[in-house]
């Protein structure tokens, strides 16, 4: 790699052969990051750094955007459904978690929106397209939803994946004032009182919120139920039997919300080959 960069300009392959580059080319490598770059590689270049906020999310929402109709060919008819809650409620909530909330973790734009996305490709799962990896979690449905039960799985499901994406890295304070934005922002409240950026202006879509979350409770305690089409809390989606009367100790858990929604994601995004980290406070690991 390096007598290809350097004045020679020759290209040594693994065989022993040699091919002489003309002055005229130039190589460009994009890459991630740097961490397997030799200096003497790193000294031959010049470098072109893009942060990551300038770069944004969109790019990432177009590209995905493109690929929709590939992955999910049953959805082809309501692409203008997730593209326009895509650009209703990801750039407020993300402006509102930077400026108004505490994250556990650090996180740019970019991943947010990525773990969104792969949020919601998991859990749209059903609709994927034959010859995909498709990992259906096993629930009951008869069939497959169409008309506006379909839109209601796809404006729910997106607000879970929105919820357990962009309003996942936050600290319990920070959960409740994001439950009260996002609600607020789900039902496309004209009174929205909070100084996010000069220049957002909210893209409000033509239709309005399919269900609601309920009046009661956060938007973290509820899951949405494809089998039964409406919200529950998370403690009713567990699995409740009583253990065996052969069950050793150190096998039995007591179920909780937090064993609850978590095992449920971890469940779901894991079967997927999705990455997951778990972050929280002390304790945390016994969740789970």
């Amino acid at each position: 790699m390096n007598t290809v960069l350097d004045d020679n300009k020759k290209l040594c392959l693994m065989s022993g052969e040699i091919i002489q580059m003309t002055s005229s080319m130039n190589l460009i490598f994009e890459v991630q990051d740097l961490a397997v770059a030799s200096p003497a590689t790193v000294s031959r270049c010049g470098m072109v750094y893009t942060e990551p906020t300038q770069i944004g999310w969109i790019p990432l929402k177009c590209s995905w955007m493109e690929k929709l109709p590939q992955k999910f060919p049953s959805l082809l008819d309501n692409s203008s459904i997730v593209e326009a809650l895509l650009d209703w409620l990801v750039e407020p909530c993300i402006q509102f978690v930077k400026k108004y909330c505490k994250e556990l973790v650090s996180t740019a734009s970019i991943n947010l929106v990525q773990s969104l996305l792969n949020m919601f490709e998991c859990l749209l799962d059903e609709f994927k397209a034959p010859n995909t990896d498709s990992k259906v979690l096993k629930e009951d449905f008869s069939a497959l939803p169409t008309g506006k039960d379909l839109e209601v799985w796809i404006h729910c499901l997106f607000a879970m994946s929105v919820v357990w994406s962009i309003g996942g890295v936050l600290d319990a304070e920070s959960r409740l004032k994001f439950d009260k934005f996002f609600r607020e922002l789900l039902s496309q409240d004209e009174n929205l009182d909070y100084q996010l950026s000069a220049g957002l202006r909210i893209q409000k879509p033509s239709f309005p919120f399919a269900l609601p979350y309920p009046v009661t409770g956060s938007v973290h305690s509820f899951a949405f139920v494809k089998a039964e089409t409406c919200w529950k809390e998370w403690m009713e989606t567990a699995d409740r039997r009583p253990p065996g009367l052969d069950s050793e100790f150190n096998d039995i858990i007591v179920a909780t919300v937090d064993t609850a929604r978590y095992s449920y994601l971890l469940q779901v995004l894991v079967t997927h080959q999705k990455h997951v980290l778990l972050v929280g406070p002390t304790g945390t690991g016994m969740f789970v």
